[in-house]
C-alpha cells in the first residue's frame, strides 16, 4: 500500500530509503519531495504544506535518526490534530 495506498497514510518503509531501520534527515526530505509531486501531479491541493513537521520535531531523541517508534508517534500526533474540529 505505503503512500499511494490506504487512506494516503505514508509508512515508515516509503521514507526509509536505505532500508537501515531509521530515516535520516536527507531521506525524509527525499521522501517527502517525492510525496508532494505525486500529490500535486495527482491535482491534489496542498494547503498546509507551510505547516510540515521538521525533522528535529520527530528525532525526540536527537539522535541524527528517525526511529520507527518516532516515525508512529508523529503519525498518532498527525491524526489526533487532524481529527479535532
Amino acid at each position: 500500500r505505503g503512500m499511494s495506498g490506504g487512506r494516503n497514510v505514508p509508512k515508515f518503509e516509503d521514507f526509509d530509503g536505505n532500508n537501515d531501520g531509521y530515516i535520516s534527515e536527507q531521506e525524509l526530505i527525499e521522501a517527502r519531495g517525492i510525496r508532494v509531486s505525486s500529490r500535486i501531479q495527482k491535482g491534489y491541493p496542498m494547503r498546509n504544506i507551510g505547516n510540515i513537521t521538521k525533522f528535529k520535531e520527530i528525532d525526540k531523541n536527537s539522535d541524527g535518526k528517525i526511529s520507527p517508534e518516532e516515525f508512529s508517534a508523529q503519525q498518532k500526533q498527525h491524526q489526533m490534530k487532524r481529527q479535532r474540529p
